[in-house]
C-alpha cells in the first residue's frame, strides 16, 4: 500500500523541527558567536529566535547582523572594483 505524501502543515512542522534541531546542534559548538548569528540568520530563524537560541538579547542579534550585512557589501564593491582595474 503506497503511503500518502505529508500534508503541507506536516511539511512545515517537520521543517520547524529539524530548523530546531540544527539551531540547537550550532548553539552547542564552540564557534564565534558572530558565526553562530550568521549560520542561524541563513537558516531563517528570527531575531528573537536567534537571541533565545544564543542566550543572548535581540538587540545584539540585530547589531551581528547589520555588521555582516555591511561586511558583506564592502567585500562586493571591493571585488567589483578590482576586476574593473
Amino acid at each position: 500500500m503506497p503511503t500518502s505524501e505529508p500534508s503541507g502543515d506536516e511539511v512545515v512542522r517537520r521543517l520547524d523541527i529539524l530548523i530546531r534541531l540544527v539551531a540547537a546542534a550550532i548553539s552547542q559548538e564552540d564557534w564565534p558567536q558572530k558565526k553562530k548569528i550568521a549560520m542561524l540568520s541563513a537558516a531563517g530563524l528570527s531575531t528573537k529566535e536567534i537571541a533565545d537560541f544564543l542566550g543572548t538579547t535581540p538587540g545584539t542579534v540585530s547589531v551581528a547582523v547589520s555588521n555582516m550585512r555591511k561586511d558583506k557589501g564592502t567585500k562586493r564593491r571591493a571585488q567589483t572594483e578590482s576586476t574593473h582595474e
